[in-house]
């Protein structure tokens, strides 16, 4: 009984034949594989040339070297990242401010904490708060008669009279509303 490609001698060429074949066209698809990624992670000409010619070179030796020092990220990844914190930092400096002193405020904030402007007014029938610009009130279907009342000063300077501040807190309470309670003495800065 003979072997079944005839000689076993031919069968092993015809076998090694395939195998090179096999691992020339790995080497290759390792080439054409790293200069791609390469360019998809970096615009350096230098890296470029520097890690398809060692591939072309070292082959299959300098895979795993090629995958511990090529850089992190793609170019597509770190300029998806650059657009998430450009939205990020946007929407941190799109926070509302006061008209009046700008100084960051909060979207439900009556009043500016830091000036005492009015922000928002009451609704004159159910009495909860109105933005500026609205013409009725979508809790009640009643029309505003007039625009919530805004300061037009600037911050106030350190000669006015802090009592001005409170009596235009107390008012605005009295409006929404609220119970008044009687105004504290402010703080006099020595």
């Amino acid at each position: 009984m003979g072997w079944p490609g005839g000689s076993w001698q031919s069968t092993a060429t015809l076998a090694g034949t395939i195998t090179a074949f096999y691992l020339a066209a790995l080497w290759l698809t390792i080439v054409i594989w790293t200069n791609r990624d390469i360019r998809a992670r970096t615009h350096e000409i230098a890296a470029h040339t520097l890690a398809t010619v060692g591939i072309l070179v070292t082959g299959f030796v300098g895979l795993p070297l090629y995958l511990i020092l090529r850089p992190r990220t793609t170019l597509a990844d770190s300029e998806a990242r650059q657009l998430e914190d450009a939205a990020l930092y946007a929407e941190i400096g799109a926070a509302p401010a006061c008209d009046a002193c700008d100084n960051a405020i909060e979207p439900d904030f009556l009043v500016c904490p830091h000036c005492a402007n009015p922000l928002r007014g009451p609704c004159h029938a159910c009495k909860r708060p109105l933005r500026h610009g609205w013409i009725a009130c979508p809790y009640c279907a009643v029309a505003v008669t007039h625009a919530p009342r805004r300061a037009t000063a600037s911050r106030p300077t350190t000669s006015a009279p802090l009592d001005s501040t409170v009596s235009r807190l107390s008012a605005l309470a009295s409006d929404l509303g609220l119970p008044n309670e009687e105004p504290r003495e402010p703080r006099r800065r020595p």
